[in-house]
């Protein structure tokens, strides 16, 4: 404060709380976000309002202060403020469409190999699968996804991995239709407890081997 102050950028601080009370957004692009709360598309753009920011939103959700524009992008993205929507992406395994779109055949022909197919914010956004699955498993390890593929292939049930938090483009692929039951399994640690808990309560989804027993 005191620097903002010699610096005469008091402002700066009326505009971050502006925006800050703006969060968290709904899955907004940061250009439309910082025209609508911060004075212009280009005024969190790796500005000092920018960084002012981000150190506030690190202190809010309990994370380290970002030190690279990966971890820029998942704090802004943990507060539904997408900077790149080709950066933001879900890994998928056999989920089923019944849509004509570009996407519906690209997972098609990955459902019929047993391949792991990434999907984009961008594409979701643009193109969004008309996807028919009733049960879609839920892991946070891909790991998990890749074993799945290479042990069942085409048998694997649907499967999505979150890889760590939750995506923007993992949201917005259940916001395309999702299946009437969704089975969430994470790493038994505080962050995988907190992953798995977004996903039951945000999805109404059910825990899947994520219990006292499978604990032990």
């Amino acid at each position: 404060l005191a620097r903002m102050e010699r610096e005469g950028s008091l402002d700066r601080l009326a505009v971050a709380v502006a925006a800050l009370e703006a969060l968290p957004a709904a899955d907004s692009p940061i250009a439309l976000f910082a025209s609508r709360h911060a004075g212009g598309t280009k005024a969190l753009d790796g500005t000092p309002l920018d960084r002012l920011l981000l150190r506030a939103i690190a202190l809010w959700q309990g994370e380290a202060r970002p030190t690279n524009s990966e971890e820029r992008r998942l704090l802004w993205e943990r507060v539904g403020v997408v900077p790149d929507d080709l950066a933001s992406h879900v890994l998928v395994l056999n989920l089923s469409t019944a849509g004509d779109r570009p996407i519906d055949g690209f997972l098609r022909a990955c459902r019929a190999e047993g391949l792991p197919a990434r999907l984009t914010l961008q594409q979701l956004v643009r193109v969004p699968p008309t996807w028919t699955d009733e049960l879609v498993f839920v892991c946070e390890n891909p790991a998990v996804l890749r074993l799945a593929a290479e042990r069942l292939g085409p048998r694997s049930a649907p499967l999505i991995a979150t890889e760590g938090r939750p995506s923007v483009a993992f949201w917005r692929l259940l916001a395309c239709g999702g299946p009437r039951r969704l089975l969430v399994h994470a790493d038994f640690d505080a962050a995988g407890l907190e992953i798995a808990g977004s996903v039951i309560e945000r999805a109404g989804g059910e825990p899947w081997r994520f219990d006292r027993a499978s604990w032990q």
